[in-house]
């Protein structure tokens, strides 16, 4: 039976092409493509949706289906099971138009006992009448050759012959879909020359590339415009072969999905460093810095376990970070990392004192360049630090305003400048802190979407677990985490390394520890453990991994500095920044002191003057005798007695050059008189900047 309305669940059994399979669905679709229902007349009520005003395309399909679930016997011929020579969708739906206009057709001849030609007639001027039902118009219009001359009054209904023909070829099992022109694929001869210009890293436009090519070209040229038809037939990875690198390339290749399905808890953590895209104050000189933020993430659960802020994604924040993790949901089975020198150093992986081998840990790397490999954590970094950095004035990210980037940027060394520091937008250390943990906070409790879906205890809606819910479940299901204790993690978190005893001695970071128990253990190399923020003292282990015992810091001795590890490691980095900073005022120097050099000539020649060649040694005799007779007579300043104690080096440059010349026409004993700190100002005063400044403005 033909309808001209259906309901939701009538529309699901169907089966529509790309809709949902259950009545709810169906109906929330509808309601997203604004299709308005309307009360169902009859027995059981509810709503039905008239045929006519869903999408042509499934009017087409639900014409067809009609005309399928006609009876065998008011059914002249089986429908068609496949139509071959169907490449597009496109002709798809042509062909499913055309099987159900054939259909309308016979099943009117078989009623009416009509002739073909007759039948066809009658139902083109059903539908131009207005006769005929809305969707079968919509199949008339579908069926109609586009290629074909106007049809008649320009309505878009086919012709009685297109009719015939549709019929005669569904009879015949013949394809109804119109014919479809493939592109031609071939290869023409001057593309290998073209793609040798552009697919190049230097990333040249179609336009730069053809100039290129035109001038290295001998035979007839392509068009630009035949070049640039040429290339949209090429596949998207071939054509950026040769543009891109092969670590490119991989964004938009293929790749393996994942599956985490069968993953506890603690099987896999995955770890890695980011730098934060905001500037925070330092916690020691108080100037802008960049922090760098290692993140520790249960792959099973997405739950960050932990997370350090340091300098550098270094051994001790990966130290830092692994502690916290382990501390907040136990020693996992392995460690998925990249290859930065925060995972490969001896203090994680050396056989004998390496913490992965002390606490059971596999490590495993992933091949270089391929953070791909790594998704969850770098993920992370995007969804979670980059996000939070943006709450920040001071972000410095891609996305920043060059504009306010640069404005933030002179607002904040002004007021460092002015020791403005109650005013200055940079956050504190210890603020930044607290905000981490809030960020980390709001992600474990926030929904993942790629952990399972549930209902929402307090809604009742579907969700996605957070990884908060998902860690608990494993607990709620009998999962046990592997954990450590608080007296466990204190030794397991102490860092070893292998050092020499000499005569109780052991030299460790530039500090020296001694204990008179080692004496029986000179010339040996032991397991020494060491606490990163306790410098006071180390721990001392046989080859067999039991303590000897502890020595302390310069323990026979009275009088000593300690230095911590990181105080050590702050030492050096200062010493290196320092050194850098030296060599390149040094450079300032020698390019500003330059002076153009002249080959040496043993004589000058000054015409007119004195009348022959004046060696160098007789012009500076000449030179001497004139000076000497010019010369005023020096006298010696007198030095006044309030001076002798209380003499200070001037604030402005014009009084620092003035005292320096009156100093420089006193005699060393008229210096020594005014103190220790005069006669080292006067020495060096000479070697500044300044004073070369002043001198070559006087000269």
């Amino acid at each position: 039976m033909i309808k001209n309305a259906y309901s939701a669940n009538e529309l699901a059994v169907m089966a529509l092409s790309g809709w949902p399979r259950t009545g709810k669905n169906v109906a929330a679709k509808l309601e997203r493509l604004g299709v308005a229902g309307r009360q169902r007349v009859g027995r059981g009520g509810g709503t039905e949706y008239p045929v006519a005003s869903l999408p042509d395309d499934i009017q087409v399909e639900i014409a067809v289906r009609q005309g399928e679930g006609l009876s065998p016997a008011a059914r002249p011929v089986a429908a068609q099971p496949t139509l071959p020579g169907i490449t597009t969708n496109q002709q798809q739906l042509v062909a499913d138009a055309r099987a159900g206009i054939a259909q309308q057709i016979e099943l009117m001849q078989a009623r009416s006992g009509y002739s073909l030609e007759k039948s066809c007639a009658i139902l083109l001027g059903m539908a131009r009448t207005g006769q005929a039902a809305p969707q079968l118009v919509a199949m008339l219009k579908h069926a109609r050759d586009s290629r074909g001359k106007k049809s008649l009054n320009n309505d878009g209904l086919p012709s009685v012959r297109s009719l015939r023909r549709f019929v005669d070829r569904r009879t015949a099992g013949d394809a109804l879909a119109p014919a479809f022109r493939e592109k031609d694929m071939s290869i023409p001869s001057w593309a290998p020359a073209f793609l040798t210009e552009y697919q190049t890293p230097q990333k040249r436009s179609v336009a730069e590339a053809y100039a290129l090519f035109a001038e290295k070209s001998t035979g007839a040229l392509p068009s630009i415009h035949a070049v640039r038809r040429w290339l949209d037939k090429v596949g998207a990875v071939t054509l950026q072969t040769g543009r891109m690198g092969a670590r490119a390339l991989k964004n938009i290749q293929g790749f393996v999905k994942r599956s985490f399905e069968d993953l506890l808890p603690g099987d896999i953590y995955t770890a890695d460093g980011h730098q934060f895209d905001a500037q925070i104050q330092h916690p020691i000189h108080g100037q802008a810095w960049r922090p760098e933020i290692t993140s520790v993430v249960d792959v099973a659960t997405r739950r960050v376990m932990g997370f350090s802020v340091a300098l550098a994604e270094s051994g001790w924040a990966v130290l830092d970070a692994l502690r916290t993790a382990v501390l907040n949901g136990g020693v996992p089975a392995i460690l998925y990392v990249d290859n930065g020198s925060g995972y490969v150093n001896h203090m994680m992986s050396d056989d004998a004192v390496g913490m992965m081998g002390r606490l059971g840990i596999q490590m495993h790397h992933s091949l270089p360049y391929n953070s791909q490999a790594r998704g969850v954590i770098e993920r992370l970094h995007k969804g979670v630090w980059v996000k939070a950095a943006k709450r920040f004035a001071t972000y410095l990210g891609a996305d920043m305003d060059a504009e306010a980037r640069q404005q933030i940027f002179k607002i904040t060394r002004t007021m460092l400048k002015q020791a403005a520091a109650t005013k200055t937008p940079l956050m504190p250390f210890a603020e930044f802190v607290k905000f981490c943990n809030q960020v980390i906070d709001g992600y474990n409790n926030r929904p993942h979407r790629s952990l399972p879906r549930i209902a929402d205890p307090l809604t009742g809606k579907r969700r996605h677990q957070t990884p908060n819910e998902a860690w608990a479940a494993h607990v709620a299901a009998g999962w046990t985490p592997v954990s450590v204790g608080d007296d466990e993690a204190c030794p397991l978190f102490r860092p070893r390394i292998l050092r020499a005893v000499r005569r109780c001695w052991i030299k460790l970071f530039g500090n020296d520890y001694y204990n008179g128990e080692l004496e029986e253990f000179h010339g040996q190399t032991l397991p020494v453990a060491y606490d990163i923020h306790c410098p006071e003292r180390v721990w001392v282990y046989d080859d067999q991994g039991r303590l000897i015992c502890t020595a302390g810091l310069d323990a026979n001795t009275r009088a000593y500095m300690p230095k911590s590890v990181i105080e050590r490691a702050r030492e050096q980095r200062g010493e290196a920044r320092e050194r850098r900073l030296l060599n390149h005022l040094n450079e300032i120097h020698a390019e500003r002191n330059a002076r153009p050099v002249i080959e040496h000539q043993p004589t000058v020649t000054i015409p007119g003057l004195f009348g022959d060649a004046l060696s160098r040694e007789r012009l500076a005799e000449r030179a001497a005798v004139r000076h000497a007779t010019d010369a005023e007579p020096v006298t010696p300043l007198p030095i006044p007695a309030e001076t002798t104690s209380t003499w200070t080096v001037p604030t402005s440059i014009p009084d620092r050059r003035t005292e320096w010349a009156r100093l420089d026409r006193m005699s060393p004993e008229q210096r020594a008189v005014l103190g220790e700190r005069a006669v080292r100002w006067h020495t060096m005063y000479p070697a500044s900047a300044e004073h070369r400044a002043g001198s070559r403005k006087t000269a």
